[in-house]
């Protein structure tokens, strides 16, 4: 039956205006989640652009978003990003919780969209480099994870038709470059193109 489900190419990247949701909580901690477009699971070079951006802004403690968010404003404990590619589509995710008040909440999503709108002018090819070792590095703890192996293979037999080994993989990670990134992330990172959800009193 998947075979008869409706798909929407691109459906994400013709949004044309944000969108926002909130959520009645007086809990202690607000949610917070950003989303942005991404990619289709066949496109595989731009895929793994998202994959560094994620490590770029949230994959160690030294990232784009810890760096602003924990360290230098105190607004968050953690905070992780991510994309799921799909048939058609793609959606990148960040989420985050900060202190349920009205400040703290509207100070930590304008940072979070400052940040990310502005990547395509702010990255370095140090923050790429510093990326693609991280990247690197879980990719060669992954391979002896049969958990890990099956679903990277599997998800590449049914999307792109065979399957690529993991030197395959390490090769296009290690393959791009900074205009790659840029690239990406003007395409994707618009204010238009976000939706945001978020809980707090």
């Amino acid at each position: 039956n998947d075979k008869q489900r409706t798909l929407y190419p691109d459906h994400l990247l013709h949004q044309k205006q944000g969108k926002i949701r909130y959520v009645k909580d007086t809990s202690e901690q607000s949610f917070i989640s950003l989303s942005f477009p991404s990619f289709k699971y066949s496109d595989n070079r731009r895929d793994y652009a998202m994959i560094l951006i994620s490590e770029i802004l949230t994959g160690y403690m030294n990232s784009k978003l810890y760096t602003v968010l924990r360290q230098k404003e105190g607004l968050i404990y953690h905070i992780n990003s991510g994309s799921k590619f799909y048939e058609d589509l793609g959606v990148f995710v960040i989420s985050c919780t900060t202190k349920n008040k009205k400040s703290e909440v509207t100070r930590c999503m304008q940072l979070l969209l400052k940040t990310v709108t502005e990547l395509s002018r702010t990255v370095t090819k140090e923050d790429i480099d510093s990326s693609k070792k991280h990247l690197l590095e879980s990719i060669q703890l992954g391979k002896n994870e049969p958990h890990f192996v099956g679903a990277e293979y599997t998800q590449d037999l049914y999307h792109l038709g065979k399957v690529f080994t993991l030197d395959e993989k390490i090769k296009t990670v290690k393959s791009i470059q900074l205009q790659d990134i840029v690239s990406v992330a003007k395409r994707v990172f618009q204010p238009k193109l976000c939706c945001i959800s978020y809980s707090g009193s």
